[in-house]
């Protein structure tokens, strides 16, 4: 299996918290998804795809084969754009669609709820 992610201080960090967050929401992180025979880089996938204009603006232009393209998938991957989409989506999607558009890094702000301790 070929191991084609840089893990970085900034690629450790953004799976650390992204995980965090996926744990807040009772979900499961799939941190290294395989496509195409090969370990997908969450973070470059999150990174092309803010670069390229969000989830929404490269799905309502069909830009998914695009952003495949720069993870040099064999040719045998035909559905490439249609899983690299589900993973965003399964992965990445919840996030920022609760958080709204995040340049550079993830950093997520986390909301804690504290109960309100009223006077008896």
């Amino acid at each position: 299996m070929a191991a084609d992610i840089e893990r970085t201080d900034e690629y450790t960090n953004f799976i650390r918290q992204l995980n965090d967050f996926h744990v807040l929401k009772g979900t499961t992180l799939q941190a290294e998804p395989i496509l195409g025979g090969k370990r997908l880089d969450l973070y470059r996938l999150f990174k092309f795809v803010v670069a390229a204009g969000g989830f929404e603006e490269v799905t309502r232009n069909r830009h998914w084969k695009h952003i495949g393209e720069n993870f040099n998938f064999p040719p045998t991957c035909t559905n490439s754009a249609y899983i690299l989409k589900g993973v965003y989506i399964r992965n990445l999607g919840g996030r920022r669609r609760k958080y709204g558009a995040i340049h550079g890094p993830l950093r997520l702000n986390y909301v804690v709820l504290m109960p309100i301790k009223h006077p008896i």
